[in-house]
């Protein structure tokens, strides 16, 4: 018989800017839905930006791989955290692992982005028929399962970033650029409910258009338009 393996516990951070039942949702999925691995679930509820409310969480946590998670979001697979962890490899590049993220009508809402060569982004499989996809490396997606050494690392979210859009575009191309390497767990579902808790208020669209100029400059983009393939970014050596 061979002795059972003992995974150590992951902090889940969850973002919030208000609270309600979202929040309450998706706190109780963490602890309904059937998982293996311990967790410990920090909740970060300010009303300031999405970066400064990510970075203000990380500094609560503790385990060597964490995950972020936002308030309308809710786990809906068992076992959804084990079949993340099983990729995150102590010894690896990687920077973080995402996977599949679903609108409750049963469509996509990304299976990773793409970034043009102008730094225009836009999400891969938008309104696509939910399906288990591939496990596998990508070149861009939504950090979901971060390496904690290389969030670390990379100074975390940056919070010239307003609101909450472009952030973590910002964060997955400076993990790229860094050579860590993105993992895509085209096996794992999340539910977001993304029409419950997103508005089109002219503060928000202003602050989408100041970030995705921020991110374009930030990064040196041309002024090229369209989704053209930009060369994938070099990965680092396996430490």
């Amino acid at each position: 018989m061979y002795p059972m393996v003992m995974r150590p516990m992951i902090d889940i951070v969850i973002i919030s800017y208000s609270g309600g039942e979202l929040l309450e949702k998706a706190v109780k999925s963490l602890v309904t839905i059937p998982i293996d691995t311990e967790i410990n679930i920090i909740v970060q509820q300010e009303k300031q930006s999405i970066p400064k409310n990510v970075n203000a969480g990380f500094e609560q946590v503790k385990s060597d791989w964490f995950v972020l998670f936002n308030d309308d979001w809710e786990a809906i697979q068992e076992n959804w955290l084990d079949n993340l962890l099983v990729h995150a490899e102590p010894k690896s590049n990687i920077g973080f692992i995402s996977c599949r993220v679903r609108f409750d009508n049963g469509l996509l809402n990304h299976r990773g982005y793409k970034i043009s060569s102008n730094g225009i982004v836009g999400n891969l499989g938008r309104n696509e028929p939910d399906a288990v996809l591939e496990d596998t490396p990508i070149h861009y997606a939504h950090p979901i399962l971060i390496n904690s050494q290389a969030f670390r690392e990379l100074g975390g979210y940056d919070n010239a970033f307003r609101g909450s859009q472009f952030a973590d575009i910002d964060f997955v191309y400076r993990t790229c650029k860094a050579g860590y390497q993105i993992f895509f767990a085209g096996s794992v579902p999340i539910l977001h409910h993304y029409n419950e808790n997103k508005s089109t208020n002219a503060i928000r669209e202003q602050n989408k258009k100041r970030n995705s100029d921020l991110f374009r400059k930030k990064h040196g983009f041309g002024r090229k338009m369209g989704y053209l393939a930009k060369k994938p970014i070099s990965k680092r050596k396996v430490r």
